[in-house]
């Protein structure tokens, strides 16, 4: 429901929320002991905010996985790849604040 009506949604907040929603639900989840396969499913759909026009998605969207790894790190074993090219794509990005928050991401991949 998240994914549909907010992350693919065409309003830049609406993109916001379903983030920070998948963050949460990360949580969540994490509280429980079997969630891997299930917050392997939030990977994807963040990263394709990575390259949102909108630079606030796109922080969001560093955030989010930040979280995501945080209390799994098992989780993105699976995604690795496609997250390291996200981020590669991330790291020069023109707005400081989505810069910061890929190397913050970074920091917690190694």
């Amino acid at each position: 429901y998240f994914k549909k009506s907010f992350i693919e949604s065409t309003i830049s907040s609406h993109k916001k929320a379903g983030l920070l929603a998948f963050g949460s639900i990360s949580i969540a989840l994490s509280q429980h002991g079997s969630h891997q396969e299930n917050l392997g499913l939030l990977i994807t759909p963040v990263l394709k905010c990575f390259k949102d026009e909108d630079p606030k998605v796109r922080y969001t969207a560093c955030e989010t996985l930040y979280n995501i790894i945080k209390v799994s790190r098992e989780a993105v074993l699976f995604d690795l790849s496609n997250i390291f090219e996200g981020l590669i794509k991330l790291i020069p990005d023109m707005q400081e604040e989505v810069r910061k928050a890929a190397q913050a991401l970074d920091s917690k991949l190694k």
